[in-house]
């Protein structure tokens, strides 16, 4: 058990903050993007869009292939299905791809999820990133996989993933074969299939055009999970609110909700190494196959709400499949009414559609918003903590900065102050609060 769940640790933490080994994927111009419109879905509490990518390039795109979200309105919503985020800082979801490539003319669809707790979703766009299998760039692998001889050294079956520096490129057929086309920078082949058998062989020196045949020798590994990911409804920028009613759990795999039959281990964990807390017996499987949780008791478990969670999940599936994962979380319970507010420089100052943004000092919290007419903005349900609130805006060719933090330890009112030169030499206040 421990082997396997530093496994799937270290993939969770690979897909959140570091780029892919193979290479990362490139921006790809030549792609056309269309989505469908909003639908709110009751089962997620998410407004859904369906967003289809077409390859109009000449050259195959490989997996995984990024569908970044570059904006959103609201601004201050948040992607439920979220992968991870760009070397920009961008959220991006994955794109499941029929044979792990989109060859010319091929399309592939994608469901985007948006929370924003009951508000609407009006706009969004992306742009695509990808790696590119030009042919004066790419080799061809045969690929081989057959069981140690302490396992029959027979070749395996269908369904095993082959994965090129740990980036999932295939899947082999009965007879245990696998083609793909590879950049010749990939130097470790992997063939896998839970919960324990796993094989990798080493691949140097790849030539432009080369076909190569490639043996794999796979054995009991240990255990780990399938490639799967946790989310959490209704958590919004990794924030789930105190006021909800059900705690629920759901694992996807290619988008797809995973039909859980077992749940094997949910427990609470301490991010600086403490003892971890099993809370296996606060969760149920519903008929969706989801995971819920009342969240009195869960919420009670817990004790103290401030700080960052660890919440990890470990589930059979209805074909004995394990799913494992690990999501950080913050349970939000403020309320807090923010506004900007014009100066006493320029008392006209315009106050909508200022961007707006807002974390939460020594958190991984931080998300954008936007003013409204009145210098109001809209913010979730937020933790006890530090806010950091920073707008910039301009009129009349002078530029207008607010700045400020504001110590969260109950409802407030908070007023962000977009002071002018003048003002910063007088000294108004950049920052006011008040007791709701």
């Amino acid at each position: 058990m421990t082997s396997c769940i530093l496994r799937i640790l270290a993939i969770v933490l690979s897909i959140v903050t570091t780029p892919w080994v193979l290479s990362a994927p490139q921006p790809v111009n030549q792609v056309e993007v269309k989505r469908s419109g909003f639908l709110y879905n009751r089962q997620t509490d998410t407004f859904d869009t369906i967003v289809t990518v077409r390859n109009t390039s000449t050259v195959p795109l490989a997996a995984p292939m990024k569908l970044v979200l570059e904006s959103v309105k609201p601004v201050s919503v948040s992607l439920y299905n979220i992968y991870g985020k760009t070397a920009l800082g961008k959220p991006y979801v994955e794109v499941p791809l029929p044979g792990f490539v989109l060859d010319p003319g091929k399309s592939a669809t994608v469901p985007v999820r948006f929370v924003n707790l009951g508000k609407t979703v009006t706009a969004a766009t992306f742009s695509v990133q990808a790696e590119r299998l030009d042919p004066d760039a790419t080799a061809r692998l045969e690929i081989v996989a057959r069981m140690n001889a302490e396992n029959g050294g027979n070749t395996v079956g269908s369904g095993f993933a082959v994965k090129l520096d740990g980036v999932t490129r295939a899947t082999t057929d009965a007879q245990g074969r696998a083609r793909v086309v590879t950049p010749l920078g990939v130097s470790e082949i992997t063939v896998s299939s839970p919960p324990n058998y796993y094989g990798a062989a080493q691949v140097i020196g790849l030539t432009a055009g080369e076909t190569r045949n490639v043996d794999v020798e796979l054995g009991d590994s240990g255990e780990f999970g399938a490639e799967s990911m946790l989310r959490m409804d209704r958590l919004q920028h990794l924030m789930l609110p105190r006021n909800i009613p059900l705690v629920v759990l759901r694992f996807f795999q290619y988008e797809k909700i995973v039909a859980s039959d077992l749940v094997e281990l949910v427990e609470l964990r301490d991010p600086a190494g403490g003892p971890p807390m099993d809370i296996t017996g606060l969760f149920t499987i519903r008929s969706d196959g989801s995971l819920a949780a009342n969240s009195t008791a869960f919420f009670a478990a817990i004790g103290n709400l401030n700080g960052k969670k660890l919440l990890f999940a470990q589930v059979l599936d209805k074909q004995g499949v394990p799913h494992l994962r690990e999501i950080p979380f913050y349970v939000s319970q403020r309320t807090v009414l923010g506004k900007v507010s014009a100066p006493p420089s320029n008392p006209g100052l315009p106050l909508g559609g200022i961007p707006i943004q807002v974390s939460v000092l020594n958190t991984d919290i931080a998300f954008e918003t936007e003013s409204a007419v009145d210098g109001t903005f809209p913010l979730p349900l937020l933790p006890s903590g530090i806010l950091l609130i920073k707008a910039e805006t301009t009129s009349g060719g002078i530029y207008y900065t607010g700045r400020g933090t504001a110590v969260i330890s109950g409802n407030v009112r908070v007023d962000l102050k977009m002071r002018g030169p003048t003002d910063v030499t007088n000294n108004v206040p950049p920052i006011t609060t008040s007791p709701l």
